[in-house]
């Protein structure tokens, strides 16, 4: 981290007036103290950069994002801020992250396009435990403790589906949808048949063995779902095909970012040039 970097962790970490919140693509962002996710998004200027690139360049107008596991809503405030004809709706089920997004929520100058559930997304509707691991590490938080963060407690969460938060919303064309998710990932997707098959949406998740692992799931279920629902996978950023299990074993090595693409879709090339990101880093670790 560089110096100017460090100064702005360190004064919005502990500077009275300034702590637990920054500037962030245009509005306030508000972060528990110490957080892992903010530390992050100071030293990378923007957050997940390639992932959020990909987003920005691929979600159609007047269209939905879906972000599942929305931490601090460090992916959705800049596709709101970016993208004035699209709608965003997060889920983060955390008592360590929640009441923060909400709270950014509340003061977006964006929250008519903005709808925060505080549910998870899995294969059912219905409640169930939620591990807790300390405050700052609360982007480890799950529906199983995966062990990458010590647990601290387990609370009792809303469990849903993004089929009926699609229902939900009205049905809406949902162009892409984010899944950080702690190893559900396929449960959420299980949960998401009826939106997958109508909106055709761009996925982008998180697939680390060390995650799915705890829920039962294996390397080669990715590609058995995407298979299964006319997708290919896509690894992040050299995007790379992957059409075997043994190669993507071996992308998992370097990277866990992978990308559901729909079977036959056209995608222009400046929407996945992740070299030239569509914005620069000027605006987005601001202090105010």
């Amino acid at each position: 981290m560089t110096l100017r970097k460090m100064a702005k962790w360190l004064a919005h970490s502990y500077s009275p007036g300034l702590t637990g919140r920054f500037t962030y693509f245009g509005t306030h962002v508000f972060f528990p103290q110490d957080a892992w996710i903010f530390r992050l998004a100071c030293e990378q200027g923007i957050y997940e950069s390639e992932i959020l690139t990909l987003i920005l360049g691929l979600v159609r107008p007047n269209t939905w994002f879906f972000d599942v596991g929305a931490n601090i809503g460090l992916m959705s405030v800049p596709v709101l801020s970016q993208r004035s004809d699209v709608r965003v709706l997060s889920f983060e089920p955390s008592s360590n992250s929640v009441p923060y997004l909400l709270k950014t929520h509340q003061k977006c100058p964006w929250k008519d396009r903005w709808v925060v559930r505080s549910a998870a997304a899995a294969e059912k509707k219905g409640k169930a435990d939620f591990s807790i691991g300390p405050s700052p590490l609360g982007g480890y938080d799950g529906l199983r403790h995966t062990r990458r963060a010590p647990q601290t407690t387990t609370n009792t969460v809303e469990v849903t589906t993004l089929d009926d938060e699609w229902l939900g919303v009205g049905m809406p064309q949902v162009s892409f949808i984010k899944l950080d998710i702690e190893g559900a990932e396929i449960p959420a997707l299980n949960g998401a048949k009826r939106v997958l098959s109508e909106c055709r949406p761009y996925i982008i998740l998180e697939w680390y063995a060390e995650n799915f692992a705890v829920y039962g799931d294996k390397s080669e279920d990715l590609l058995d779902f995407a298979s299964r629902s006319a997708y290919e996978v896509v690894a992040i950023p050299t995007m790379n095909v992957v059409n075997s299990v043994q190669l993507l074993r071996a992308l998992m090595i370097r990277t866990g970012a992978f990308m559901l693409m729909p079977i036959g879709t056209y995608v222009r090339p400046e929407a996945l040039a992740l070299s030239s990101p569509i914005f620069s880093e000027r605006s987005l670790v601001e202090q105010r």
